[in-house]
């Protein structure tokens, strides 16, 4: 082992290679594109955000949609949006929706 490694550099290191269909081996973790539609149309995502974990981009997906549909909200009392992310081979791989309607009692 190199000096100043320890075992605990070696696991760290271990975690973060993960099987490529093309290369084999990397160490870079993958950027995902969120791109939103909504009443707006379609904003898409040109900068991507690097994810640890597909839980981690999961969870990311899901917590942009509550601030997202409270912008919408404000202007009519339906509003649906959806994230749909894309991998880096432009691939989507991920869809989240939200859909709300208000409805006036008489």
């Amino acid at each position: 082992m190199p000096d100043g490694w320890n075992n605990t550099s070696l696991r760290e290191l271990t975690i973060h290679l993960r099987p490529t269909p093309r290369t084999g081996f990397s160490c870079k973790m993958p950027r995902y594109y969120l791109d939103l539609y909504s009443s707006d149309g379609l904003t898409v995502d040109e900068e991507g955000q690097v994810f640890e974990s597909r839980d981690r981009l999961r969870r990311e997906a899901v917590r942009i949609l509550p601030d997202i549909l409270r912008d919408e909200m404000l202007e009519d009392d339906r509003a649906a949006i959806a994230v749909k992310v894309r991998d880096e081979a432009g691939s989507h791989v991920l869809e989240a929706s939200l859909v709300i309607c208000l409805k006036w009692r008489a």
